[in-house]
């Protein structure tokens, strides 16, 4: 008996240290695949809370002066009131990558990218949204907790103040200052901004009024302020040296279909020629042809499906400085004071995806410098944008940590839209000519356009029920016009179930006749009631309209038991723990049967 007792307890205790074994591996294998971090937080050695006190300063030439963080610094150029900026405090842990499922950020977005970096890395706003400088160029955010924080200036704001807006920033409090090799607690920032010139872009006319779709034809006018002490100095300039260049850059959508192909697609190509008109300080103005300018400008361009935005650029040559000069003539009183610069074109087939852009957009840029190199002019303008028949809808999931929380969907998904839901459920689809509409998203976004485009196909046929909306809308204004339309999912990545029934999407086409503008809205999706509140903050935070959720592979709806995703070492740690498990547990029974039966 003594015998059996001992065996009983060396089993007993065999049994025990196993357990205690598998729990540590389980727990060793739930951290293999920690990202590694691109962010590591130095308090340096400082406690308690900080602050971040910004000075804004319009200069002509962009600061090549890197940042101390410490206060004391002058930058040239002249303090900017009314300059507006967000501070948002980021997640330590999700910034450095330490949280499950958010990976280690690795440098500040674009402006672009605020809202899902925002919502990536729980960025909370300090203070109020969109705070502006006072009148000393200055704003203050007090009692910071440390930690990172991430600094946005709004960009509409910075337009209309005639400057290009500062980049986004992370900035760290405290800051390391490496001039002092030391930490400042009371963080001082400047962020550079480069006065932006009087450039103006817009739509002269196309083929319909007022909205576009591919084939059209669109001719648009680059217009830019010389003012009379930079024409004086170009009238002075050797013509062989005074440089002036004209870049016009189309709206650039990068084809999302995976995300090792970052090519670049202009929505406008095929451009047909380019005129000018050279307005003098009297009120004269002179015509130059597309032959004139062709003659005094030579045409470059940087070509689509490469990793630069495709582009097309007018360098003024030799002859059209002396064309210039000679308009001036030897009355300085009558200055040339403004150029407009005519581009036709004609709208592509890219129109259908425009990424998160809705609407056909164009960016002029100008610049001028004088025979010194002296930057006279130097600025960008983008036209407003042209409707087209597009919506745009954020492409989500189910979180993994709450069945109820809706977050963006960052893995590659394919969607195709049908004209009904019979064709949908057939497999019948949109064609943009013999092209499929097929799109995927961008940082969560799926975006479609150019659904107004008299290249669009339904089965054979031209599809035009867009397009009679927009007409519609036109011929009874104030009064919406409806399109129903359906999306279907046609590819998921690993992990993730194919939704089987086809989503519809309902647009709304209003027509103002006193603004003579369209106003184009989508609704629909998919979204549970159960986590409508999370959805519509990521939706909002997207801009877009509405959502379409894809669950992952054995979760059927809102509320489901979220299972591991698959293919990962997690799963595998998960297996092989569950089979240690079923046998410490199988050996357990085995041995009390034995036992009972020699009882």
């Amino acid at each position: 008996m003594s015998n059996e007792l001992v065996r009983h307890g060396r089993l007993k205790y065999s049994i025990a240290g196993l357990s205690i074994i598998m729990m540590l591996l389980v727990a060793f294998c739930m951290t293999i695949g920690t990202n590694a971090q691109a962010f590591a937080f130095d308090n340096g050695g400082l406690t308690g809370q900080g602050s971040i006190t910004l000075h804004k300063y319009k200069t002509d030439t962009a600061s090549s002066v890197t940042g101390t963080g410490a206060s004391g610094q002058s930058p040239s150029g002249t303090t900017l009131q009314g300059a507006k900026f967000t501070l948002y405090k980021l997640n330590t842990s999700k910034v450095e990558g330490s949280v499950s499922g958010t990976s280690a950020a690795t440098s500040a977005p674009d402006q672009d990218d605020v809202p899902t970096f925002v919502q990536t890395y729980g960025g909370t706003v300090q203070g109020t949204e969109k705070t502006a400088t006072n009148a000393s160029g200055t704003i203050a955010w007090n009692s910071l907790d440390l930690g990172y924080y991430l600094l946005v200036e709004d960009e509409t704001t910075a337009q209309s103040l005639g400057v290009h807006v500062a980049a986004p920033s992370i900035i760290t409090v405290p800051y390391y200052n490496s001039a002092t090799s030391s930490y400042n607690k009371d963080v001082v920032v400047y962020p550079k901004d480069v006065a932006s010139s009087d450039i103006e872009k817009t739509l002269v006319s196309s083929t319909h009024d007022g909205y576009v779709g591919a084939g059209d034809d669109v001719e648009y006018k680059i217009v830019f302020e010389l003012g009379a002490s930079k024409g004086t100095q170009i009238k002075t300039t050797d013509g062989s040296t005074m440089s002036l260049s004209i870049k016009d850059v189309p709206v650039v959508t990068t084809k999302p279909a995976d995300s090792s192909n970052s090519s670049k697609n202009s929505s406008i190509t095929s451009l047909t020629g380019a005129s000018a008109t050279i307005k003098q300080n009297g009120g004269q103005s002179t015509s130059w042809s597309e032959s004139d300018v062709a003659k005094y400008f030579s045409k470059t361009s940087i070509p689509e499906a490469t990793s630069i935005d495709p582009s097309t650029t007018w360098t003024l040559n030799s002859d059209g400085a002396e064309a210039l000069k000679a308009i001036w003539g030897s009355d300085d009183s009558n200055p040339i004071t403004e150029i407009e610069f005519h581009v036709k074109g004609e709208v592509s087939s890219n129109i259908v995806n425009l990424s998160l852009a809705k609407g056909v957009t164009n960016t002029g840029v100008v610049q001028v410098k004088d025979t010194s190199s002296k930057v006279l002019t130097d600025g960008s303008a983008t036209s407003a944008a042209i409707p087209t028949g597009e919506f745009a809808f954020s492409c989500l999931q189910l979180s993994e940590t709450d069945k109820t929380q809706a977050s963006v969907m960052t893995s590659s998904t394919m969607w195709q839209l049908s004209s009904s839901y019979e064709n949908a459920t057939n497999g019948i689809y949109l064609n943009q000519g013999s092209i499929p509409v097929l799109v995927s998203p961008r940082n969560g976004v799926v975006s479609i356009s150019g659904l107004a485009g008299s290249t669009m196909k339904d089965n054979g046929s031209t599809y035009a029920a867009v397009k009679a909306a927009f007409d519609d809308a036109k011929s009874n204004p104030g009064t919406a016009q409806k399109v129903s339309l359906w999306l279907s999912e046609t590819l998921v990545p690993d992990g993730y179930t194919m939704l089987t029934t086809p989503v519809e999407v309902k647009m709304s086409i209003t027509y103002n006749s006193t603004s003579k503008q369209y106003t184009t809205t989508a609704s629909g999706g998919n979204v549970p009631n159960t986590a409508t509140a999370s959805a519509q903050s990521v939706i909002t935070s997207h801009g877009t309209s509405f959502g379409v959720v894809t669950y992952k592979t054995g979760q059927a709806g809102s509320g489901s038991f979220q299972l591991p995703n698959t293919g990962g070492a997690g799963v595998l740690c998960m297996v092989i723990g569950g089979v240690l498990l079923m046998l410490t547990a199988g050996g357990y029974v085995l041995y009390r049967r034995q036992k009972n039966q020699q009882m």
